[in-house]
């Protein structure tokens, strides 16, 4: 039976818990957070008339993660979105229906 140890939510909304599995004499740690803000956020960037656009139109916002889903990105499905080489695995993983709260952006990017 797990227990909980600790539970921590911190200024940018992330909720860290450690529970501790008797039983076995594991550690687990988990990172959630609450998306319904930033989603709704993104949703208005979405909408806005400039799509994401500079306006000089040099540079163009796509989209808006935070850090629990970067993270879930890296050990999940190994791509790192600081990494300019895995843009592409990041375009297709927005462009995932699943993943399309977090673009800011309409049409194709």
């Amino acid at each position: 039976m797990a227990r909980l140890l600790d539970r921590t939510v911190n200024q940018d909304g992330v909720i860290e818990e450690a529970h501790y599995d008797y039983s076995t004499g594991i550690l687990h740690l988990r990172n959630a957070v609450d998306l319904s803000g930033l989603m709704e956020h993104n949703l208005q960037l979405r909408n806005s008339e400039n799509n994401g656009f500079t306006r000089d139109r040099g540079l163009r916002h796509i989209a808006e993660l935070d850090m629990v889903t970067v993270e879930k990105l890296l050990t999940e499905h190994g791509i790192d979105v600081f990494n300019p080489e895995h843009m592409p695995r990041l375009k297709m993983w927005l462009r995932d229906r699943d993943n399309r709260g977090f673009v800011t952006c309409s049409g194709k990017f």
